[in-house]
């Protein structure tokens, strides 16, 4: 691996080394058709992972889910394996496409990977009424709390149109049983594939054909391979250095969800997002949007 132990000041720095020797470029040296605006409106609709607690210091039921190396999963069912390795980008419209998908899929058909890839790298322009969506806010304000702005999945309400990440579309019908209306959708799709790539060893087991494999999936097989090889018992959290050094391209360990619970009905507070104009060299441009807390 092309990269001194002094210089491995995090697993992102491994991860970066890997990618460097499997000869796969920053994609923003390779982008083709995309714009500052089409990477503006990616900037905007993405939130990002995170953590809700809306009870606390109280005993209350919760269902306990450990998702084993969640973002290496997810990345492997959404196949960004293809935008990894892409040549350049391209955008294209598809508004007609998202509103059949959004129109057909639940949370039965999301059990299906085969339905998964077709959220990859697709922005949606909504104009949200009462729909179950992430907004930054000052979540505990009013209540006397912090004044950071932080991340929640609020009912907002918006009198301009915000841009969301069609995995956000799908997940606000999931859970609301109503999905917000699409007035735009656009894919920003990759095209070909690099020349420069060739097959690595990781932890000088296991070959990965950036042509022919998935480098998350292959990661995470190893990973578990480890496991059992050094006889772990995952669900203790008693995973070795070898097992953690064997996904360097993704978190090292796994990942708790708690089920959500109830929250009573906030009043009214006001969030900021950026116009659909905003483009990626742009400062960020303010919109309004009245969000009250989610209700059962």
């Amino acid at each position: 691996m092309d990269i001194s132990p002094e210089q491995a000041f995090s697993p992102a720095g491994l991860a970066k080394a890997t990618l460097r020797e499997m000869g796969i470029t920053p994609p923003l040296s390779r982008l083709g058709e995309v714009t500052n605006e089409d990477l503006g409106i990616a900037m905007v609709g993405y939130y990002g992972g995170r953590a809700e607690v809306r009870i606390r210091a109280m005993p209350h039921p919760v269902r306990y889910a450990d998702v084993s190396s969640m973002y290496t999963t997810v990345f492997s069912l959404l196949d960004l394996h293809r935008h990894l390795v892409a040549q350049k980008f391209e955008v294209r419209d598809i508004t007609a496409d998202a509103r059949e998908y959004v129109e057909r899929i639940d949370r039965a058909a999301l059990h299906d990977p085969a339905e998964w890839p077709f959220l990859a790298g697709v922005y949606c322009r909504v104009r949200p009424a009462d729909d179950l969506l992430p907004a930054r806010m000052m979540h505990s304000a009013e209540s006397g709390g912090s004044t950071a702005w932080t991340i929640g999945v609020n009912f907002v309400t918006s009198a301009v149109d915000l841009w969301y990440t069609l995995a956000d579309v799908v997940a606000a019908k999931v859970g609301s049983g109503r999905a917000p209306q699409i007035l735009e959708a656009r894919r920003i799709a990759p095209m070909g594939r690099l020349s420069t790539l060739r097959a690595v060893e990781l932890r000088s087991q296991v070959a990965v054909d950036p042509l022919e494999d998935d480098l998350f999936r292959r990661a995470i097989e190893l990973r578990h391979r480890i496991r059992r090889t050094d006889g772990e018992v995952p669900e203790r959290g008693s995973f070795s250095r070898r097992s953690r050094a064997a996904a360097p391209t993704g978190p090292s360990r796994s990942i708790t969800v708690l089920s959500p619970s109830p929250a009573e009905q906030g009043s009214p507070q006001m969030a900021y997002g950026r116009s659909r104009r905003a483009s990626g060299r742009q400062r960020s441009q303010v919109s309004f949007a009245f969000l009250r807390s989610p209700r059962r």
